[in-house]
């Protein structure tokens, strides 16, 4: 008996010890996302702090900002997106998950539902339709997927929580909240990406309010349902991010090469120097190597990933060839 006491003491003491050390494994945020989770976040310093600020700068009164967060909480999911995001992974696997037969299809399909309005923007800014429509493919899958988390509990968390990228983060809870008072979103019901993008296109919100087009022109610019106002967004901002009309995005050059070195470094690399050189993993022991051209950056203002810059390429070029093949083959024959 004694010895059975001796036991569960000696259990429970390591147990004890256990349980400590994994607490203390527990980062700091995550500590102090689940203590602020207990009292309205409106109630935080740093909250009422950004609050008169905005305020003050925008010339708002005080109680219309903090009716806007009033019901805000936070989303301690969104952090955890932030930190393993899908451009994280090798090129063979990225290009797995988003240049699919399905995706290329609805592509082709999205451009015969929608070609006045794709041919319209391409002449308007001097942008390939297919690049466009890749990106709303890639970024919504045309509009199908656009909301996974409440906008403003992601950017408050991301401003307030991601100490890495806090300026950008308030900033675009800044804009968010100016997109609210013009009446654009509502704040409780909007939702985004789990890095607060929003709508069709996906744009952040201070994108939305610096590019967003009233493509219809019917005095407001939508990019949650207006395709008009979404074709013609995507078609401004790249145009206004120095698209080079008729140049190429980027061309594989001929070898295909095998790692020297460990599966740790088969992630995407890319040169900043020029001839600003792009290898992509194709398998987990070759790669090809790409050359890159000014294009290829523009679509990187969009995203900063090479490997989204070189999905957005090769589903936009797809696209254009499944359009051209059912073009031909419904042509009669001489």
């Amino acid at each position: 008996m004694k010895k059975n006491k001796a036991f569960y003491t000696t259990s429970f003491f390591i147990l004890s010890i256990i349980l400590m050390a994994a607490s203390l494994m527990v980062t700091p945020l995550y500590q102090k996302l689940v203590l602020t989770k207990k009292r309205p976040v409106i109630e935080t310093a740093a909250i009422q702090s950004f609050i008169h600020q905005y305020a003050k700068k925008h010339h708002q009164p005080l109680p219309k900002i903090e009716k806007i967060f009033s019901n805000v909480h936070w989303i301690p999911q969104v952090i955890d997106k932030m930190n393993t995001p899908y451009e994280a992974k090798p090129w063979y696997s990225y290009h797995h998950l988003l240049v699919t037969s399905k995706r290329i299809r609805h592509g082709i399909d999205f451009y015969k539902h929608h070609k006045k309005l794709l041919l319209q923007a391409e002449k308007q800014y001097q942008v390939p339709w297919p690049i466009i429509t890749a990106i709303i493919g890639l970024e919504s899958n045309y509009g199908h997927i656009q909301a996974h988390y409440q906008t403003l509990g992601t950017l408050t968390t991301l401003a307030f929580h991601y100490p890495k990228r806090a300026k950008f983060f308030k900033q675009e809870l800044e804009a968010f909240v100016t997109l609210s008072l013009k009446k654009v979103v509502n704040p409780k019901l909007t939702g985004g990406s789990y890095a607060g993008a929003l709508g069709m296109p996906q744009f952040m919100p201070s994108s939305y309010l610096r590019y967003g087009v009233d493509g219809n022109h019917n005095h407001k610019i939508d990019l949650f349902h207006s395709l008009p106002d979404v074709i013609a967004s995507v078609a401004y901002y790249l145009h206004q991010n120095k698209w080079h009309p008729n140049q190429p995005i980027a061309q594989p050059l001929a070898s295909i090469h095998h790692f020297k070195d460990t599966p740790a470094n088969y992630h995407t690399r890319w040169s900043t120097q020029p001839p600003r050189l792009l290898m992509l993993a194709i398998n987990h022991k070759q790669y090809q190597t790409w050359r890159t051209y000014p294009n290829f950056r523009v679509i990187m203002t969009y995203n900063k990933s090479p490997n989204y810059a070189m999905a957005a390429t090769q589903l936009a070029s797809l696209i254009a060839q499944g359009v051209t093949k059912q073009k031909l083959s419904t042509q009669p024959n001489d």
